[in-house]
């Protein structure tokens, strides 16, 4: 009886044993695992959306330069990625390059993104080209696809004040104001 009582003994020793080791292999698999996902998740640093969110940024801080390679880069890694083209087209503008502004509004909007801002931003490159005519093409549709963007009521009563047609910029100054009380001085 001692015997059997010893046996077991060793036995449930040998296991307690065994049980922090068994411990100590699944911490490490554990930490393992949490490295490979912090390396998976830092080389998303490389997708076109990070390089789209830094080119914005740069936008911001009024570094088109700039802006306009990181939406390159992320043109690059995704070439179907609308934002990315409009963000450039931003940034163009911004320098001054009304045409290539132009050219990656029609980009992005033929990439489907039908954004009342594309359109208002377009419309801003044509208007400051001096084509009036396609300039309040954009703006109609934009205001068509947000009746409340402020904006391009500001815009459009710009650009119909430029054709001699005051009636209808005071009608939309005034929509432009009633949005957006910022703009009821001009």
């Amino acid at each position: 009886m001692i015997g059997i009582v010893m046996e077991r003994f060793v036995k449930n020793q040998l296991e307690i044993r065994a049980f922090p080791v068994a411990i100590a292999i699944a911490v490490g698999a554990l930490i393992i695992v949490e490295v490979a996902l912090f390396a998976i998740d830092s080389s998303k640093d490389n997708s076109p959306f990070v390089h789209n969110e830094k080119g914005l940024s740069l936008t911001d801080q009024g570094l088109p330069l700039e802006a306009i390679t990181e939406f390159e880069e992320a043109i690059k890694l995704d070439p179907t990625l609308a934002q990315a083209y409009l963000n450039r087209g931003y940034a163009y503008s911004q320098m001054g390059l009304y045409q290539q502004a132009i050219g990656d509004y029609d980009k992005g909007i033929s990439l489907g993104l039908n954004w009342a801002q594309a359109y208002d931003n377009r419309g801003a490159a044509y208007h400051n080209l001096g084509n009036l005519t396609l300039a309040m093409k954009d703006y109609d549709i934009a205001i068509r696809l947000d009746p409340t963007l402020s904006k391009v009521y500001f815009n459009r009563a710009i650009a119909y004040s430029q054709l001699g047609n005051h009636t209808e910029a005071e009608i939309d100054r005034t929509k432009a104001c009633a949005l957006d009380e910022e703009l009821c001085g001009y």
